[in-house]
């Protein structure tokens, strides 16, 4: 995260400097702390482009040739422009001689350069834009393939000081790749200018010279001193009122069911409502301030016409110099002035590229931290690690992304003190779910919701094949049983103890809510949604032939991704059919074409989120456990909304499985579907009890 930096004291000798000339070097000193938090921001997302092994080495050849055909256009166009003033200077000379042949000849030649000109004008504008475009394209993929793996997009929610992620890596990324483009256009730009036309002036007139940096110094004191520090404040407050606004509004569309069965959509609309007051707000102080700094760029721009007239005019009253050096003068004079005044052109550009360097920056920095935690905790498992293996590329770039903004020695010495408490978790080959001395926390909490549980689950003495045993999980709502859940698959460690439990690619959670993929609408068959996760079919899957496309495999850099889309072709639609049928979902073939053939069905697309009730989701995610066929199935409250002959229907296929379960529930009567009850208690206390001796409990 970007580092704060302070303001040092105002040398002694400033005291007795004039108050505007103290404040403009105030304002001075925070733009340029803008400007130094700006470019380890940049260097910390450019670095991690560079670094990055997902990214292909074909798409860094493409970024780079775009760039470089972008400064040569840039380098043509300028020369030309700086081309263009000679052949006014030579017609305007000959229109103030009266040479009419001459006047003819030079303006003919004028449009002739414009012609060329304007084309190299054109491509300069597209390949820039194409650039810039690609640019966003690549560095979002590749900080989606950060933020997506090891499971870095769960861990971010308790960063308190991350705000809307997924606006940071969406819109702010886009601010931030044409921001960066239009500086350096600008910096690049502008010196060429500066060179070309430092030359034309001096070979009219050097006097000039000293009174045009003296009126652009004037200018850019002015400009530093009233609208730098406040402008860039606002820019960005107004990009986190705006993500507030739209992160509330995707949140009533997500939970428009529950707004409406509370009745509560007047409560929502005056939330809405205060965000967009608090957005419309600060963007009327912000476009006041805008509003004052165009003026006094108008204001500006006309006296930097002016200016010139006034220091040139005489020497051509004295016929020192003719009508077109004078005309070629005032040109190199508004070009310079441009290229001298970067600051007062650019300060919209450079406090809005200051705030998304620093909100990307930030979120960059917490999701690296969340990779080096991950590693610590990979290497502080010497028996086991979980599939996804450390990525050494991300893994050396976050101690250099903390190096870079002076925060190597804190993150280390902070992760050092988290690792004392941790849990230890060893992924085993064979279906063993152990865990020893097992107490946990909530993420950043001293709330103990566990303590010291052991729990071994060994051979089944009750079921024929003596598989291994399975486990209801009971106890009053809130004292952590689906914690538990979490704390099993890797999501939450702040605790102590070790687990030795099955590959996470060998198990299967089933949560209450069960999650149905988004998938595109062509794609999103009932076919595809039963063989979510395991399998997906090869036409939805994105291949990687794009030129910015990314090598993104989810925690597991040797998987093919391929393999499992081929496997989902193997899988029969009669076996799917069957499926359905056991979890009593043939219904569904009023959404089919054809009520008749059973097949349709399969490959009928609809909303499936929005038109399954929670009691068929539920099902339909017994019917992926069917077809996946786990070692291990982990149930939490799954079948919560079903009545209870489904319920027990449920439990009879998962049952057939001959795969432990594990589930959390509330309903007793589960325990005959189980050999060992595991009972929370208050205060982090449990028992372990038989299965049948937790029915006969009263």
């Amino acid at each position: 995260m970007s580092t704060k930096l302070t303001k040092s004291p105002t040398a002694t000798s400033a005291a007795s400097m004039p108050t505007c000339l103290t404040t403009a070097w105030r304002q001075f000193y925070v733009l340029l702390s803008h400007g130094i938090t700006t470019y380890r921001n940049t260097k910390l997302i450019l670095s991690l482009l560079t670094k990055s092994n997902t990214i292909q080495h074909k798409t860094k050849r493409y970024l780079l040739k775009l760039l470089v055909l972008r400064v040569v256009v840039l380098i043509i166009t300028v020369l030309g422009g700086i081309g263009i003033s000679y052949p006014m200077n030579w017609y305007s000379t000959a229109l103030n001689e009266r040479n009419k042949d001459e006047f003819w000849n030079y303006l003919k030649l004028f449009v002739c350069c414009v012609c060329v000109y304007v084309p190299f004008v054109a491509l300069d504008g597209y390949v820039g834009d194409l650039l810039a475009m690609r640019f966003r394209q690549t560095l979002t993929n590749m900080l989606f393939d950060v933020y997506m793996t090891k499971r870095a997009y769960y861990h971010i929610r308790f960063k308190s000081d991350i705000d809307n992620p997924g606006q940071r890596f969406g819109d702010d990324i886009k601010s931030f790749a044409y921001g960066v483009f239009d500086f350096l256009n600008v910096i690049l730009k502008h010196t060429l200018n500066l060179l070309g036309f430092s030359y034309v002036l001096y070979t009219i007139d050097m006097s000039s010279i000293p009174y045009l940096i003296a009126f652009s110094l004037c200018g850019t004191i002015f400009a530093l001193t009233v609208f730098s520090q406040r402008l860039t404040e606002l820019s960005y407050v107004i990009m986190k009122d705006q993500a507030d606004f739209v992160t509330n509004i995707i949140r009533i569309h997500d939970s428009a069911e529950s707004i409406a069965l509370y009745n509560a959509a007047r409560h929502e609309r005056n939330w809405l409502q205060m965000r967009l007051e608090t957005l419309i707000s600060d963007g009327l102080v912000n476009i006041r301030w805008l509003a004052a700094l165009s003026a006094f760029s108008e204001v500006f721009r006309f006296l930097s016409i002016v200016f010139p007239y006034m220091l040139l005019a005489e020497k051509y009253f004295r016929e020192e110099i003719t009508m077109g050096q004078l005309s070629q003068s005032v040109y190199a004079f508004s070009a310079l002035l441009r290229a001298l005044n970067i600051i007062i052109n650019n300060i919209p550009t450079l406090t809005s590229l200051s705030a998304t360097s620093t909100r990307v920056g930030d979120a960059i920095l917490a999701v690296h931290n969340i990779h080096y935690e991950h590693q610590c905790n990979m290497q502080q498992m010497k028996n086991g690690c979980h599939d996804d293996d450390v990525d050494d590329t991300l893994d050396t770039y976050t101690q250099e992304a903390a190096s870079l903004l002076n925060r190597d020695n804190g993150t280390h010495n902070h992760m050092d003190a988290i690792l004392k408490s941790k849990i230890s978790t060893k992924e085993t080959d064979s279906n063993v779910l152990k865990l020893e001395n097992v107490s946990y926390f909530a993420p950043n909490s001293d709330f103990l919701l566990l303590h010291e549980l052991n729990l071994h689950l060994q051979q089944s003495t009750t079921t024929s094949d003596r598989g291994l045993q399975s486990l209801l999980i009971v106890g009053y709502s809130g004292c952590g049983k689906s914690s538990l859940f979490r704390v099993i698959s890797g999501l939450w460690n702040d605790g102590y103890g070790h687990i030795s439990r099955p590959k996470l690619k060998h198990c299967l959670f089933l949560p209450q809510k069960p999650y149905l993929p988004n998938l595109p609408m062509e794609f999103n068959t009932l076919r595809n949604q039963l063989l979510f996760p395991k399998y997906v079919s090869s036409e939805s899957t994105m291949m990687n032939d794009n030129i910015t496309a990314t090598l993104f495999h989810e925690d597991d850099p040797t998987a093919n991704m391929n393999e499992e889309a081929l496997s989902a072709s193997l899988i029969d639609d009669q076996d799917i059919l069957n499926v359905l049928e056991k979890i009593n979902l043939t219904h569904l073939d009023t959404y089919g074409s054809d009520t008749q053939n059973k097949q349709a069905l399969l490959y009928c697309t609809a909303d499936w989120c929005n038109c399954l009730s929670v009691g068929e989701q539920q099902r339909l995610a017994i019917g992926r456990c069917l077809l996946s066929k786990p070692n291990m199935v982990f149930v939490d409250e799954a079948t919560s909304a079903l009545d209870e002959a489904n319920e027990c229907a449920m439990y009879e296929q998962l049952k057939a499985l001959d795969a432990p379960i594990i589930s959390i529930g509330h309903h007793k009567g589960l325990a005959k579907y189980h050999d060992l009850v595991l009972q929370f208690e208050r205060n982090g206390k449990w028992k372990l009890l038989q299965a049948q001796q937790y029915l006969n409990e009263k």
